[in-house]
C-alpha cells in the first residue's frame, strides 16, 4: 500500500450495557484511517468521529431509537467531561433513569379514558400538576394526538411530536412495552420515554414525560440566571 494513500474503513461497534436490571443496547459506526509508515511498521489507527448509532433490539431491554441514543451520549459526555473516566453499567442506567424516566414532576398521568370513532379519538386523563388533581380532556387523531391537545389546553404552551417508536420489552402476552416521543415544546426539542404493559399507557407516559423534561431544564436554566443575576 502507498504510504501517501491511507485506506479508510468503516467498522460497526456493537455495545450491550448490562446493569441496573436490564440492557442499552448501543451500536456505533466509526470510520477508522488505516495509515501504513514502512512495512517494517505497525499500522497506525486513528478514530475520526463520524459514526451512525442505532438501537439494537435485543430482549428485556431498551431498544433506544437513534435520535434518543445521540441525545443521551451527548448527556453521558457531559458527565465524563466533568468528572473524568468512565462510566460503568449501573452509572448508564442511573444517568439515563436521572435524564428520562425519573423526571416524573410536576406533572403525572394517573388514570384516562380513551374513546375512537370515526371522527377521531377522544381522551380524559385525570393528571396531578403541582400536587393538584385536575382533569384534561382533548381531542385529535390518537391518543397521544387527543393528550397533546388536551395539555396544550390546559396548560398553555406548544407540544409538537416529531418521532415515535415502541417496542415490547419481552416476548410473551405479559410484554412490557417502552415507548419513546421526540416532541417539539415552545420549539424546543426534548425525548420522553414511558414504560408500562400496557402500550398506549406508555405512549402517553412518554408524552408526560416529555413535558416534565422540559419543565425541569427551563426551571434549572431560570434557576442558574437567578443566581447570576443575584
Amino acid at each position: 500500500m502507498d504510504a501517501d494513500a491511507p485506506e479508510r474503513l468503516l467498522v460497526d461497534v456493537r455495545l450491550d450495557v448490562r446493569g441496573g436490571g436490564g440492557v442499552l443496547a448501543l451500536r456505533h459506526r466509526v470510520l477508522v484511517v488505516v495509515a501504513y509508515v514502512d512495512l517494517e511498521a505497525e499500522p497506525l489507527l486513528e478514530p475520526v468521529n463520524e459514526r451512525r448509532d442505532r438501537a439494537v433490539p435485543l430482549a428485556d431491554d431498551l431498544d433506544l431509537p437513534r435520535g434518543l441514543q445521540i441525545d443521551f451520549a451527548q448527556k453521558v459526555q457531559a458527565i465524563t467531561d466533568a468528572r473524568g473516566g468512565e462510566l460503568s453499567a449501573d452509572e448508564l442506567f442511573e444517568a439515563f433513569t436521572g435524564h428520562y424516566t425519573g423526571v416524573t414532576e410536576p406533572f403525572a398521568l394517573l388514570s384516562y379514558a380513551h374513546e375512537s370513532g370515526e371522527d377521531g379519538d377522544r381522551l380524559v386523563a385525570r393528571m396531578r400538576i403541582d400536587g393538584e388533581d385536575v382533569e384534561v380532556v382533548g381531542e385529535g387523531n390518537g391518543p397521544i394526538a387527543a393528550l397533546v391537545h388536551g395539555l396544550e389546553q390546559r396548560l398553555g404552551f406548544e407540544v409538537d411530536v416529531r418521532d415515535y417508536h415502541e417496542h415490547a420489552m419481552s416476548k410473551g402476552e405479559d410484554a412490557t412495552a417502552a415507548a419513546y416521543v421526540e416532541a417539539d415544546v415552545d420549539e424546543e426539542a426534548f425525548w420522553g420515554v414511558g414504560i408500562h404493559p400496557s402500550i398506549v399507557t406508555a405512549s402517553l407516559r412518554a408524552v408526560v414525560n416529555v413535558v416534565n423534561r422540559a419543565h425541569a431544564l427551563r426551571a434549572a436554566r431560570d434557576e442558574a440566571v437567578a443566581a447570576f443575576d443575584g
